[in-house]
């Protein structure tokens, strides 16, 4: 499915973040407020790839609930489950 390669992204996100972590100490001796920057820059990347993470488990389980309650699949679950996920996708876009 699709939401795999969102798992793959946050991923991605989490490894560029330790990266920064790794350059932080070198950094720390030659412009402090560059590392006060980048620290603040890396608390909120950290907050929003928790809020993230937490969306996607969301949807996830309620993309489970649809499965469990369509498990041959069929016209009306198709559909059912494509609106549940653009109703989640506008959720999520709109609460940004």
């Amino acid at each position: 499915m699709g939401w795999n390669i969102a798992s793959v992204m946050l991923s991605h996100v989490l490894t560029v973040v330790a990266g920064v972590d790794e350059a932080l100490p070198c950094a720390l001796n030659k412009a402090p407020d560059m590392v006060k920057a980048i620290q603040q820059g890396k608390a909120e990347l950290y907050a929003r790839v928790a809020c993230l993470q937490a969306q996607y488990r969301h949807l996830e389980e309620h993309l489970k609930q649809l499965g469990a309650r369509c498990p041959g699949g069929g016209d009306g679950c198709a559909a059912d489950t494509e609106i549940d996920i653009a109703g989640y996708m506008w959720y999520f876009a709109d609460t940004e």
